[in-house]
């Protein structure tokens, strides 16, 4: 998951099939790339497993086909089938989320000793404690409706490049399963980007449509991205936020920073580190068997990471570093990386804590260094996409009018042999 320009510059030794010097080796790439063939930049022998590798890559980089996508190629990332329920528990005046349902033994009520803690009054509530899933507190109190995204997002506008045979040869269920998470991670950015643009068009409420979410309030930008900021902090927050996501759907689109889709290579060995997943060169992204081993809900989160990495600009956005954060392959582990065991095969689990929380939480506090963090790091983007499309997927909220209730479909009053297909996420 993280780039080759932040990697320590140390020096690997090769896997080499061959006996190939390191000078050899640049040199071959030299002739290579002056020939045409690979990328448009400077190639590192260090993150080769050996000349082979190289050559596959420098082979296919630009003959490599384009593959399209359609709405089939999201089959497997179903719709939730049934609602998850919500605990009554409050926190700081906030619905708490959930975790799976579970049996607990009954216990005696315990005698209370400490006084009682005054519940705060509706007028000392802050912003972010006023907005709770559904509802805006207010005053005046107000429902948080939802409408479908039209038109709907179209995952034909999403490609990526393979090859059909070769050491990193994309094909048979590796490819199903790179289309799959190709499609739906970009479904999940494309969602998130339409609905910053309409909270940005609608700066009335876009401070309450900032903490807001139809029914985790772990899918809040505010969540993410840190809470209670004035009028012009939240605009300026979701400038710089639709700037970035806007990108990021370029790179799904065009590639990165190219005039190629990105090219994804389908690897038979792993690479150096635990990683399932890295950004090669600039615009080209490998794929471990690791990769193929994780659930389909772990591959769409790692493909949606790694679609982020460069695709403003060369260091933006990245896996940040902080002084807060903790974990990491590099040595000062203060990676800024999400907590990957949160999701594991269930479309229905959300992140709810880790680095991105962390940070969030410091900006609310009125830390700069960790706000400004927060808004370069990868994952405190990708938490927030996934967990809004669980929980309002292919709809965009919005704040009712004083008194309106969101409207529901009247029932036929006629029993239902099937329950009604919902939009996939």
């Amino acid at each position: 998951m993280t780039t080759t320009a932040e990697r320590p510059r140390t020096r690997v030794r090769h896997r080499k099939t061959s006996a190939v010097t390191r000078t050899e080796f640049k040199a071959r790439l030299k002739a290579r790339r002056a020939r045409g063939d690979g990328p448009d930049e400077a190639l590192d022998p260090e993150v080769f497993d050996d000349w082979e590798d190289a050559a596959d890559l420098l082979k296919h980089y630009r003959s490599a086909e384009i593959q399209t996508l359609s709405r089939a190629s999201l089959a497997g990332t179903r719709a939730r089938a049934r609602p998850r329920p919500r605990t009554t528990v409050k926190t700081s005046g906030k619905t708490r989320a959930f975790a799976k349902a579970r049996k607990v033994p009954a216990r005696k009520k315990a005698t209370r000793t400490a006084p009682r803690k005054k519940t705060p009054t509706r007028a000392a509530l802050t912003l972010a404690q006023s907005v709770r899933p559904g509802v805006s507190l207010g005053p005046p109190r107000r429902f948080i409706g939802y409408r479908f995204i039209t038109p709907e997002v179209d995952v034909r506008q999403a490609k990526f490049r393979r090859q059909r045979v070769g050491i990193g040869k994309c094909t048979g269920d590796k490819l199903k399963d790179v289309k799959r998470a190709f499609a739906n991670s970009y479904m999940m950015l494309e969602c998130a980007k339409i609905e910053v643009r309409k909270i940005r068009q609608n700066p009335t409420d876009a401070r309450i449509l900032w903490h807001a979410s139809k029914e985790f309030e772990e899918a809040s930008l505010s969540y993410w991205f840190g809470e209670n900021y004035s009028q012009r902090e939240t605009m300026t927050m979701l400038h710089k936020i639709d700037d970035i996501l806007t990108e990021w759907s370029m790179a799904y689109c065009g590639g990165f920073r190219d005039i190629l889709p990105v090219f994804i290579r389908c690897k038979s060995k792993n690479g150096v580190g635990g990683g399932p997943a890295r950004h090669l060169v600039k615009n080209t992204i490998e794929l471990f068997p690791r990769y193929f081993n994780m659930t389909r809900q772990r591959q769409t989160v790692t493909m949606l990471h790694e679609m982020g990495h460069r695709c403003k600009s060369l260091l933006k956005p990245r896996d940040e570093r902080h002084d807060l954060c903790s974990g990491g392959w590099n040595s000062k582990e203060n990676m800024c990386y999400r907590t990957v065991s949160e999701i594991q095969d269930d479309w229905n689990d959300i992140f709810t804590s880790g680095n991105p929380r962390i940070l969030a939480r410091a900006a609310t506090d009125g830390n700069g260094s960790a706000k400004k963090t927060l808004l370069n790091n990868i994952d405190n983007y990708v938490c927030f996409m996934w967990n809004r499309c669980v929980d309002h997927g292919e709809q965009t909220l919005r704040l009712l009018s004083e008194g309106a209730k969101q409207a529901r479909p009247k029932s036929s009053g006629k029993p239902k042999s099937k329950p009604v297909s919902k939009p996939v996420h």
